[in-house]
């Protein structure tokens, strides 16, 4: 199962969920999000997925 994060058209592939030491500090992890060709384009806090700008989804493979 593969999960994607849309944001308006872009739709980003999650490559790795961080649960480094700040993340843990912090109680929320940050997701590494990657375009289709597997470059690094972005990382979100997982708190960012609930204010209406991204969207979280899943594929399955």
């Amino acid at each position: 199962m593969d999960l994607f994060v849309k944001d308006g058209n872009q739709i980003y592939k999650v490559n790795y969920i961080c649960m480094c030491d700040e993340c843990r500090k912090r109680g929320m992890p940050e997701l590494e999000l990657v375009d289709q060709e597997g470059n690094d384009v972005d990382y979100i806090k997982m708190s960012d997925l609930f204010n209406g700008k991204y969207e979280l989804f899943q594929k399955n493979k």
